[in-house]
């Protein structure tokens, strides 16, 4: 499977999308440049360019897409995203939105925490496994202890 990672915007949502092919390539997919060649493609946004995202996807029409988005725009700006990607024809699987930490060294900089990143690769890691129709389950004490003999 081909999967696209891009975004439209620079700073940490380029290192949010170095984290998420790192998730892809972790689950075995293929990484592309090529917006037609790809079966499935990851988008990043900083909600400021949204106009650019939404032409970046009409290659995209009819295939699935996963969005990731950086800043503190809310849960309804992200949902208004979604819908008016979904009406350019892209089926959008799944959402992630970090918000990160106000950066010190200007105005809309953001600091991405190691909590951040990891969120990000399992968002890739995620994705693509379900994309390639593989089920991962993760295992909890319960199925650790499932083999134990109860004593009497």
């Amino acid at each position: 499977m081909k999967v696209l990672v891009t975004t439209v915007g620079s700073g940490g949502l380029v290192t949010l999308a170095e984290e998420v092919k790192k998730g892809v390539r972790n689950a075995g997919a293929t990484l592309t440049q090529d917006p037609t060649d790809c079966e499935n493609a990851f988008f990043g946004t900083d909600f400021a360019k949204t106009r650019e995202l939404l032409e970046a996807l009409k290659p995209l029409a009819g295939k699935k897409v996963a969005v990731f988005c950086l800043g503190n725009n809310g849960k309804q700006a992200l949902e208004k995203l979604v819908s008016e990607m979904v009406s350019t024809g892209a089926h959008v699987n799944e959402t992630l939105s970090i918000t990160g930490k106000p950066g010190l060294l200007g105005f809309g900089a953001t600091t991405l925490s190691e909590s951040d990143l990891a969120r990000a690769k399992a968002f890739g890691e995620k994705m693509a496994n379900h994309w390639l129709r593989r089920h991962v389950v993760q295992h909890s004490d319960k199925t650790r202890i499932q083999g134990y003999v109860k004593r009497q």
